[in-house]
């Protein structure tokens, strides 16, 4: 159920089952109403090893800067049908100094994960954004993939608050 003037989202998945191009569509209804949406996609062939990172952009939000690292976890999973041997895991040049990555070798078997901790440390105010950049191979020729990190740096500010404070009449040698 809908309630007038709100919404809510619905999550449609692709899992094709075979190659080429595949067509549908989703139908909803609500309120005596119907919204048809087009969708399209192709299926492919599995390779045979194919890591991806999840998520694809892993975000830190704002946070203070100089108040010390703040982690999240990259998970590189292997989607192919062979095992995956990860030979590198780095911050790509021109990437944010506010990153560094856990770099490791290791094999990923078909169809496993394996976390690696993303670390912003940013030491300065403003954006900072940086690609992790995985390089692996097995069952074929060697690859790479990618997640983007974006974070900001809050630059400390003094607060005070009130901004006024009367403390009226007070007698001499008194304490408000």
């Amino acid at each position: 159920t809908i309630a007038p003037n709100n919404l809510i989202t619905i999550t449609v998945e692709f899992r094709p089952t075979s190659m080429g191009k595949k067509t549908s569509q989703a139908v909803v209804t609500a309120g005596g109403s119907t919204a048809t949406i087009a969708l399209e996609g192709s299926g492919a062939q599995q390779k045979p090893c194919d890591i991806k990172a999840d998520p694809q952009a892993l975000a830190f939000g704002s946070v203070p800067a100089a108040s010390g690292p703040h982690t999240r976890p990259l998970r590189l999973w292997n989607f192919g049908t062979d095992d995956c041997v990860v030979q590198t895991v780095a911050m790509k040049a021109g990437s944010s100094p506010a990153y560094s990555v856990t770099t490791f070798t290791a094999q990923i078997v078909s169809g496993a994960y394996r976390d690696v901790t993303v670390t912003f440390n940013p030491l300065t105010g403003g954006a900072h954004n940086g690609t992790v950049t995985i390089g692996y191979f097995g069952g074929g020729p060697a690859a790479t993939a990618e997640a983007t990190v974006t974070g900001y740096g809050g630059s400390p500010q003094l607060c005070v608050a009130p901004a006024e404070l009367d403390f009226g009449t007070v007698t001499a040698g008194g304490t408000a």
